[in-house]
């Protein structure tokens, strides 16, 4: 399966801030009937950017950023995968390269073709390597 695009980190926390140019990329998605890709290792980035310091958590509830990223990854356009984490071996030298376990997945993506483009808040280091990418803010 080809996806249209594969979110990265900055791209999901975008969304978690209430992007306006995420959500009307993935309203795009939906009318083209086309997927989006979210792999897990960039939720989990995303999720603990997110994620209030301990202390913290005992006095508030699941921050607003939390509970976007909870109907981000229940669409029904998206797809959470793990792709990126069982390909470790392509991964790990895309980690040096882009500098997060989350550009690293997403640029995989993008290379192999699972997904035609990056959807991110810094295009510089995907376009960098030739690759496709979508600016969002």
């Amino acid at each position: 399966m080809t996806f249209r695009v594969v979110l990265d980190t900055g791209a999901v926390l975008a969304y978690a801030a209430g992007s306006v140019n995420v959500g009307a990329l993935i309203v795009e998605l939906v009318d083209e009937q086309a997927q989006f890709l979210i792999p897990n290792l960039v939720l989990l980035e995303a999720a603990a950017e997110l994620t209030p310091p301990p202390a913290e958590r005992l006095r508030r509830a699941t921050p607003d950023g939390l509970r976007l990223l909870d109907v981000l990854v229940s669409h029904r356009s998206g797809r959470v995968s793990s792709f990126g984490a069982d390909d470790w071996r392509e991964t790990a030298p895309a980690i040096a390269l882009f500098g997060s376990a989350g550009r690293a997945v997403a640029a995989v993506a993008a290379a192999y073709g699972v997904a035609r483009y990056v959807v991110t808040t810094d295009p510089g280091p995907y376009r960098r390597e030739g690759l496709d990418a979508i600016t969002v803010v």
